[in-house]
């Protein structure tokens, strides 16, 4: 697990708790911790918004929102948000179809 994704690759789960969401760095930690914690913590966000959502395609985003609710919601504890706030320069359609995917999850 990459040290520069939560400050630290050993970071005990009480650590992992403290934090208040998933700032996506690197596209595979996410999963990773999941495999190690699974819901023993609750993930809030993960989505990619320093790529995908400024740069992705539409068919980018809804894949990659699917794959965060597939993976990290398996067993629960997934919050799906963006994980910070949507800047001005991701476009109308990537907003857009975060929203359509998110209401087409059966949550």
């Amino acid at each position: 697990m990459p040290a520069a994704y939560l400050g630290c690759e050993d970071m005990t789960k009480k650590e992992i708790l403290k934090q208040t969401l998933l700032h996506k760095k690197t596209p595979e930690v996410p999963y990773a911790l999941k495999r190690r914690f699974g819901n023993e913590i609750t993930f809030f966000g993960g989505m990619n918004t320093q790529y995908t959502m400024p740069f992705g395609t539409v068919a980018e985003v809804a894949s990659e929102m699917r794959k965060l609710v597939r993976e990290l919601g398996r067993e629960g504890g997934f919050i799906l948000t963006p994980g910070i706030i949507v800047q001005e320069d991701v476009p109308r359609e990537n907003v857009l179809t975060f929203i359509r995917v998110c209401r087409e999850q059966a949550f």
